[in-house]
């Protein structure tokens, strides 16, 4: 939760809120927390956001030069892509259809810890 706040405090400071620009592209700070939201394996640290906008950086650059590049923009990338559209679609639906059933409070989930350890 720390590299959220500090985001958080960095969008407050700054109007625009833009942690990188490549090739007329922008990431901005909602766009940084939306992807770390959706990842619960990346931990919340300011190193994490530093390469990952590296990372977006280098992509970027990467993309914009195979889009103008006449030999890429014919090359057919459904077959490499379909799968996490699939996924990305199941998740999106298992989101909006399972909705938990059950509460545990702290101190009911420490109690069968305790009556029942592993």
């Amino acid at each position: 939760m720390i590299v959220f706040g500090a985001l958080t405090a960095l969008w407050a400071c700054e109007t625009e809120s833009v942690l990188a620009r490549a090739a007329g592209h922008e990431l901005t700070v909602d766009h940084v927390v939306e992807m770390l939201a959706r990842e619960n394996a990346m931990p919340n640290q300011a190193d994490v956001v530093d390469a990952l906008a590296n990372l977006w950086v280098d992509y970027t650059l990467v993309a914009v030069s195979a889009s103008e590049d006449p030999q890429f923009t014919t090359i057919n990338l459904d077959a490499l892509l379909q799968p996490q559209f699939n996924q990305e679609i199941i998740n999106l639906y298992m989101n909006s259809v399972l909705r938990p059933d059950t509460a545990i409070s702290e101190e009911d989930l420490r109690g069968m810890w305790e009556a029942d350890p592993p």
